[in-house]
């Protein structure tokens, strides 16, 4: 997990339900209107995390993702536990990436550190 998305958890952590709240809140807009469908799939698996975990639960969707996958291909039978909504998405991430999600996912963690840091440190700063 980048540096960026640590210092989101420590600040997530301080924030309470509400904090966390607009966090989820925030992460499924960007979801919503996100372009790539990489993008549209690991922000809704990061909301859902954060949702159901808290602060933890950034890291852990990441390290859960990385678990769907064998030799950078989408693992369709380690779906099972996500909601059907981000199924799909991860089903269609994988298909509009021809099926290399290790890669795409890879960028994407990288850039989204920074973006993320960004737009949720604006919003803690706001409840805090």
């Amino acid at each position: 997990m980048s540096d960026v998305l640590n210092q989101i958890l420590d600040g997530l952590s301080g924030a309470g339900k509400e904090g966390i709240g607009k966090a989820v809140g925030e992460l499924g807009e960007l979801s919503a209107s996100a372009d790539k469908p990489i993008e549209k799939a690991l922000l809704g698996m990061l909301a859902g995390a954060l949702e159901e975990h808290g602060p933890a639960g950034l890291d852990l969707a990441q390290k859960q993702f990385e678990s769907m996958l064998d030799k950078g291909k989408l693992d369709v039978s380690k779906l099972r536990g996500l909601p059907m909504s981000q199924r799909g998405a991860l089903i269609a991430a994988a298909e509009a990436e021809e099926g290399d999600l290790k890669k795409a996912s890879d960028k994407f963690f990288t850039s989204a550190g920074q973006t993320l840091g960004k737009v949720l440190s604006g919003l803690l700063k706001a409840v805090i």
